[in-house]
């Protein structure tokens, strides 16, 4: 394959990672802790999608959507 080669130094983010690099904690005790949760996440996600960190932004929309099935259950 012409033109694919790795860079050194570059790998994608752990999920472990993008959780640590939250300014804030996912809380997911009670209805309204998770409504507040998924909020800041949608937030987050615009952020990181208007600087371009597309990946960052596909983390925080898979987690609100298993938080959003999550406050179904409740």
């Amino acid at each position: 394959m012409e033109g694919a080669r790795v860079i050194k130094g570059k790998s994608k983010p752990k999920k472990q990672d993008l959780e640590r690099e939250l300014k804030f904690k996912l809380k997911d005790n009670s209805i309204e802790e998770l409504s507040d949760t998924i909020g800041k996440l949608e937030d987050q996600m615009y952020v990181y999608a208007k600087d371009m960190e597309f990946e960052k932004a596909a983390w925080c929309r898979d987690k609100m959507k298993y938080l959003k099935g999550k406050m179904i259950d409740i």
